[in-house]
């Protein structure tokens, strides 16, 4: 018999903590300000992406392939697809900067792979750093 009290009782400490941690919303107030993102969002980012990977050229778009998801070396990279170690990370180079310029993560490929005429086009008058915009603080002081 005294097993059963210690049940009751414990059973008494489960629902009182339970209570602590609900919050009552019969109008669904508290719900609606509670915000999850939408699941779909992560493949919509993820098809822009492979978009965009489709369009860069079959080296550049190999070589980053190779190294970035894949995990594999420069050298190793390198001598899968015969070329030099310096061939390899400059594809990786402006794979990436075309990528990252494309998705608006930067200003674009390195100028020297651009004509001349093209090099000021699309430049951003303030600098960028992974995306973000910098701006000043600025602070206002009281009389």
């Amino acid at each position: 018999m005294g097993w059963l009290c210690t049940v009751l009782r414990n059973q008494f400490y489960t629902d009182f903590r339970m209570r602590k941690r609900e919050l009552e919303d019969p109008d669904g107030a508290a719900a609606a300000k509670l915000a999850t993102p939408a699941v779909q969002e992560h493949g919509s980012d993820l098809r822009i992406v492979w978009h965009h990977l489709g369009k860069l050229p079959p080296l550049q778009r190999e070589a980053l392939m190779l190294v970035a998801p894949q995990g594999m070396t420069y050298e190793a990279a390198a001598e899968l697809m015969g070329c030099r170690v310096g061939t390899m990370k400059s594809r990786v180079s402006r794979a990436r900067a075309v990528l990252a310029g494309s998705l608006g993560h930067s200003t674009g490929p390195p100028s020297s792979s651009l004509p001349r005429q093209a090099r000021s086009v699309g430049r951003p008058s303030a600098p960028v750093t992974h995306g973000i915009r910098l701006v000043k603080e600025t602070t206002v002081m009281g009389p």
